[in-house]
């Protein structure tokens, strides 16, 4: 955090690996289609899963699924929440 010089943490990181649109204007702005459903890389207690992320509606929640279909427990604490067009960007 540049503004008080540390380093940002978190007990979540979540990668949601969703559809890009753009860009979208003059300017070169880009949208990322975050209604719907997708492939998501959590991460917690040192750990990756793959699993599915789905969010229904605008103003909906988006809950995040593991590979055998059953919502995943988020570890209390901080979560970073990353969304990708592609899985070819994160290394682990």
């Amino acid at each position: 955090d540049l503004e008080v010089n540390e380093q940002i943490t978190a007990k979540n990181v979540v990668v949601q690996l969703t559809k890009l649109i753009g860009p979208v204007d003059s300017n070169a702005h880009v949208l990322y289609t975050t209604i719907g459903t997708g492939k998501a890389l959590i991460f917690q207690d040192g750990k990756v899963v793959v699993g599915t992320w789905s969010k229904k509606s605008r103003v909906g929640r988006t809950v995040y699924f593991g590979p055998n279909g059953k919502e995943i427990e988020i570890t209390r604490g901080p979560i970073w929440i990353e969304i990708l067009p592609s899985e070819e960007q994160v290394t682990y």
